[in-house]
């Protein structure tokens, strides 16, 4: 009954997952990257540790052409839904590229709460960086992990 009959999609599936066990040769401790470069990003995985790449987001620019008086923002963070459970962060919060502003970016597609929250812009500020922000609610998670220690390195 739950015999599982193994085909060509599994057996693919299988050795990409080996694949990418078999790269890390450290599966503690877990360690989120935020906004490091690809050559560290790099370099940290091909030493063999577990790590997962995260961003406090991107400054974004707002086009002074459109002279509109008012701009709506979202956070554009990513990190992993289980921040809880990594053992290193590590933070570099040296200067970032600036993307540009696309409203459809900074929509909510799904809306579960009564209220939402935005960020709003106004002219003549051309530039939302809500990294300051993020790196506030990063803090907030990471104060939630009590049961044991983690370490935090930021490079400013």
């Amino acid at each position: 009954m739950f015999n599982k009959q193994k085909g060509k999609n599994t057996d693919a599936l299988t050795s990409q997952h080996k694949e990418v066990t078999d790269n890390i040769l450290f599966q503690k401790p877990l360690i989120c990257l935020f906004d490091m470069d690809k050559s560290t990003t790099r370099a940290v995985e091909s030493a063999g540790f577990n790590i997962s790449v995260a961003s406090l987001g991107k400054p974004v620019l707002v086009s002074d052409a459109s002279r509109r008086n008012q701009n709506l923002f979202l956070l554009n963070r990513d990190w992993p839904v289980n921040l809880h459970e990594y053992d290193v962060f590590i933070v570099d919060m040296a200067k970032s590229d600036a993307i540009a502003y696309k409203e459809d970016e900074h929509k909510r597609v799904y809306q579960t709460n009564e209220t939402a929250h935005y960020f709003l812009v106004e002219h003549p500020q051309t530039v939302f960086d809500g990294r300051a922000y993020t790196g506030t609610i990063l803090q907030s998670e990471l104060n939630n992990i009590v049961d044991r220690r983690y370490i935090l390195i930021t490079f400013a």
